[in-house]
């Protein structure tokens, strides 16, 4: 049985995250509960910290906007 090493896995996934994606999606199967929580766990703060980022956004363009008129 051949293991994918990480390099072999940045070889084949390169920029697409699209490939990144699927592969994540069917490795999940050969994990552990605790390796599934991590992984939730670490996609909920990504998320949080992306809805943050639009909310300054919004409030750098609202203030922006307010000093342009």
């Amino acid at each position: 049985m051949h293991e994918t090493t990480e390099e072999d896995l940045l070889k084949i996934i390169g920029n697409d995250s699209i490939i990144k994606r699927a592969y994540t999606a069917l490795n999940q199967f050969h994990w552990n509960q605790n390796e599934r929580r991590d992984y939730q766990n670490m996609n909920r703060v990504i998320m949080d910290n992306m809805v943050i980022l639009d909310h300054k956004m919004d409030v750098g363009e609202a203030l922006r906007t307010k000093k342009i008129y």
